[in-house]
């Protein structure tokens, strides 16, 4: 099965997928703690996302932005999974994330508050 996407799409699914790809150690760890359930399903994990990286999405920095639609290549059940890996991925809120989230939204109401402020007290003086 072949599947278009866009350079943008291509550099999004990239960058996730190569964020997972960092914790490969995770099937060398329940491999030596004998937990071959585990072990199959993240080797089978991220042999679908290395594929999705050969077979498609290539090599290199997502920062360089890819234009030019891609095509990716693949069983369909691959991709699948592929593809499933990174949607899980794309929507797990990190620590950092939801801290970050959260700052921004106290300074949006921040700027709102003072809005309302300035413009009760600007009816006020107008009176």
């Amino acid at each position: 099965m072949v599947l278009t996407l866009s350079g943008r799409q291509r550099d999004l699914l990239y960058g996730i997928a190569i964020q997972r790809l960092t914790g490969i150690d995770e099937v060398w760890r329940v491999i030596e703690e004998q937990r071959w359930e585990e072990a199959q399903r993240f080797g089978r994990e991220f042999a679908d996302l290395l594929k999705l990286l050969t077979e498609g999405l290539g090599w290199g920095d997502c920062g360089a932005e890819i234009a030019d639609a891609v095509h990716i290549e693949g069983s369909p059940d691959s991709l699948r999974r592929a593809l499933e890996t990174i949607r899980i991925e794309a929507s797990v809120e990190t620590e950092e994330q939801r801290d970050l989230r959260l700052r921004v939204a106290e300074i949006e109401i921040d700027r709102r508050d003072t809005l309302d402020a300035c413009e009760e007290l600007l009816a006020r003086l107008s009176r």
